[in-house]
């Protein structure tokens, strides 16, 4: 029987634009030299793939192919071929280019293969899986975890990331992965996490990052949560005008204010008006721009 050949006429993933062509009678995988600076032949099938995936998944080419070869299989050749990874998760994670056949591996949702992805993330020590999340490709990988995997492997992971939310809220990257606990994580860890926001509610606000994740606090939390981290915010004097003069800040206020009671909301706006009329809020806001 003739193997399953895949055609690609567009990038995927990372890199400059290839071409993957058929051939009806092609058992073996070959690149010809690069007609052009951006154009390069191969044949590709899952045949060909096998015993390859990662050594392949490493290069740009190599991804791209690598995904839709995957595109194209029946499950239990797709688990085959996704299995490859073992070993390699937390370096997949983490490279330019086999992060993303990880994240079809994840998010296509082959059984075995994402288990086995998992469980070899999550026997990684709590100090990688926080830098993982501090990542810009680890941090996609996690947040789609979160989304796809099994709720105790989720709680799992979320356990992990409690330890150094404050460091995670405050980061250019790992913001992201605290926003999707927020909003795919346990209920009890969601809970931890509004507390930890409200504790820290003057150094969150201020913080261009962490005013991201007041935001979605703010949205994803119960009312009694949102209203107490709202009031932990207002406490914080000057801290909601500051806000509003940031691009996640100004966000968040309105959500600040949503939570708040008339009163309360007619305090916070009075302040906003002391605030600005201040010659030293104004300079800062000219600043700003």
């Amino acid at each position: 029987m003739t193997p399953h050949l895949l055609r690609h006429s567009s990038s995927s993933g990372s890199g400059t634009g290839s071409h993957v062509a058929i051939s009806s009678n092609a058992s073996f995988c070959s690149v010809a030299a690069p007609t052009s600076q951006d154009s390069t032949e191969c044949i590709v099938n899952a045949v060909t793939m096998k015993g390859h995936v990662w050594e392949s998944a490493r290069e740009p080419l190599g991804s791209r192919n690598v995904q839709r070869v995957l595109e194209g299989v029946e499950p239990e050749v797709y688990d085959e071929l996704a299995l490859e990874l073992q070993g390699h998760v937390l370096e997949a994670m983490l490279c330019p280019h086999a992060n993303y056949v990880l994240h079809k591996c994840i998010t296509q949702m082959a059984p075995k293969a994402l288990q086995a992805i998992t469980q070899e993330f999550l026997g990684q020590s709590s100090e990688a899986l926080i830098q993982a999340a501090r990542h810009r490709y680890g941090c996609r990988i996690i947040e789609r975890l979160m989304e796809v995997a099994e709720p105790d492997v989720v709680a799992q992971l979320c356990d992990v990331l409690l330890h150094d939310v404050v460091s995670l809220c405050e980061h250019a990257y790992g913001n992201y992965t605290i926003q999707h606990l927020l909003m795919h994580g346990p209920v009890e860890h969601r809970s931890q996490v509004l507390k930890i926001l409200t504790d820290n509610a003057a150094e969150m606000g201020a913080n261009f990052h962490g005013s991201a994740v007041i935001r979605e606090a703010l949205i994803q939390g119960t009312e009694e949560e949102a209203t107490k981290l709202a009031r932990a915010l207002v406490r914080s004097p000057g801290l909601l005008a500051q806000m509003t003069r940031t691009k996640h800040g100004h966000k968040a206020v309105k959500h600040v204010l949503d939570a708040l009671d008339p009163s309360e909301q007619e305090a916070a706006r009075r302040e906003f008006c002391t605030e600005a009329s201040k010659p030293h809020a104004i300079r800062r806001k000219h600043r700003s721009r």
